[in-house]
């Protein structure tokens, strides 16, 4: 059994490969990370969903996906990436999923272990958050105001637990 322990947000862009992470990192187990959350954002437009539930001395721990350029030549985890460190108000780490995975799942799916997902955790690479300081503060003013923070029922219980604990 392994002793590592992280104390954090483990943020995916979809649920197959935080349900992927859940299982590997023994989540429904006594040996899981009892110190983490997991956040789900549905999507690389989504990002800014996470704001407002991290508290400032927080780590995310951002699951990249691997994704190829659209035809405008950007990538979709990397604007989701973005809005991650630009609306959590914390510490961002990028894990990145080995090549030639698409995501965490696919990896998952190939053999990845707890072992092979804790050291990509441990790798983890802060974010260049320098380059969104100029817009992020009026991107995450103007979205808090709006009615696009409205979270399902069910997400608010959640994050109220959360908050909670």
């Amino acid at each position: 059994a392994s002793n590592t322990h992280f104390l954090g947000w483990l943020s995916f862009m979809n649920s197959p490969c935080a349900f992927a992470a859940m299982d590997k990192l023994g989540w429904h187990t006594g040996d899981g990370l009892p110190d983490a959350a997991v956040l789900v954002t549905r999507g690389a437009d989504n990002g800014k969903l996470i704001a407002d539930h991290c508290s400032p001395d927080a780590t995310v721990y951002a699951f990249i996906q691997n994704d190829v350029p659209n035809a405008n030549g950007s990538k979709p985890a990397e604007k989701w990436l973005a809005d991650v460190g630009a609306f959590s108000g914390c510490k961002v780490l990028q894990v990145t999923t080995p090549g030639p995975h698409k995501d965490l799942n696919d990896w998952t799916r190939a053999g990845a272990t707890k072992a092979d997902i804790e050291a990509a955790i441990k790798k983890g690479k802060p974010i260049d958050t320098g380059r969104l300081e100029s817009v992020a503060p009026s991107r995450r003013d103007e979205y808090l105001s709006s009615d696009a923070k409205q979270q399902p029922a069910s997400a608010n219980r959640v994050i109220q637990r959360d908050k909670r604990a």
